[in-house]
């Protein structure tokens, strides 16, 4: 005892480790206006001084001249056809996440209903809450073309729903019955896709042209849109950005300008939207918005410093940079040289 040394070494058993649960779902769901998402956060702990060699030139990348009172027409323009392009993005993107995890559900509903253990009710019980009925006497004229159906509301603003049905015609040519004319009649399906932001904005611009909207226009649609997807949970689609963006527009027209535009107006500019389908897509905007048209200066002005501040976002540069078609510096010169040079050596290799 006196030349050995005891060591007691208890053991305890580690604890459980805690696993972190994330609501797919949830997330999803939530949606974020740009002026508190785009809103610049300063942050003055990790500041250092630079001299003024060791800076950045940014003579090339600031923003066209602008103010609060009177914003810049086609920068505006431009940084709002940015913002809706990502919103169609991330919407087609969280619709198409939505499908198959719906699809892997019924899946999964479907080996345990064979199994014996839950019935087909309580599978039926978990269909999609987001469906709605259209009231005809509210919402839609007597014969709408929506009224009596039941839609989703990804469904509810599709282009489909609000242009002039197209047909295409075949005829068919018998010379034995000459005094006859046969002919095929097909209805012709609106092709969708996820528009560019060049798309985004030739299809803005042209109705700013044509209707004489002003600059301010651009940011009272944009918070219209955004409202709309916010209370009512409505996506921006492929198929439903151009009744949205139009709709927002003329609304934003009638609430800023003095002489506003027509709905006969915006049919006279794209003819496929009829002035019976703009005056029901108006009632419906207007009826998930809950009527709520009033716009305070600060939020007004939370949008405008915000739409200013993207050009600090990853990849906008280049998207905005592509709406106006303008090449980067010495761009001409690096062509001319790699031309050049691939001239001679084809010419060596001869």
């Amino acid at each position: 005892m006196g030349g050995e040394c005891m060591l007691a070494v208890s053991i305890s058993p580690s604890p459980p480790l805690k696993k972190v649960h994330f609501d797919v779902d949830v997330e999803s769901e939530l949606f974020q206006p740009t002026h508190t998402v785009c809103t610049p956060k300063l942050r003055t702990n990790g500041l250092k001084y630079r001299a003024p060699d060791a800076r950045v030139d940014v003579s090339e990348t600031l923003a066209p001249p602008s103010s609060v009172a009177k914003p810049n027409y086609d920068d505006s323009l431009r940084r709002v056809s940015v913002v809706l392009y990502q919103h169609i993005r991330r919407c087609e993107k969280r619709l198409r996440e939505t499908a198959h995890l719906a699809t892997s559900s019924q899946v999964s509903y479907g080996a345990t209903t064979l199994s014996g253990e839950p019935s087909v009710e309580a599978s039926m019980s978990r269909s999609d809450h987001r469906t709605e009925s259209f009231d005809s006497s509210t919402v839609h004229p007597p014969n709408g073309i929506l009224s009596g159906l039941q839609l989703s509301l990804d469904k509810v603003f599709d282009e489909e729903h609000f242009v002039s049905p197209q047909y295409k015609y075949t005829f068919v040519r018998l010379p034995t019955l000459h005094p006859l004319t046969y002919y095929r009649m097909d209805k012709v399906n609106c092709k969708t896709h996820i528009p560019s932001v060049e798309e985004i904005f030739r299809f803005c611009k042209n109705l700013f042209n044509r209707a004489q909207l002003s600059a301010e226009c651009t940011i009272v649609c944009l918070i219209y849109i955004e409202r709309l997807m916010e209370r009512a949970n409505i996506p921006l689609l492929g198929s439903s950005w151009k009744p949205i963006v139009l709709c927002g527009l003329l609304l934003s027209s009638k609430v800023w300008q003095d002489l506003s535009s027509w709905n006969v107006e915006i049919s006279n500019i794209y003819p496929q939207f009829p002035l019976h389908c703009i005056n029901r897509l108006e009632r419906l905007f207007l009826h998930y918005i809950q009527w709520d048209l009033y716009i305070s200066g600060s939020v007004y002005a939370k949008y405008y410093f915000a739409l200013r501040s993207l050009t600090e976002k990853k990849d906008f540069r280049r998207r905005y940079n592509y709406t106006i078609k303008i090449d980067p510096p010495n761009s001409k010169r690096l062509e001319e040289r790699s031309a050049a040079v691939k001239n001679e050596l084809y010419s060596r290799s001869l």
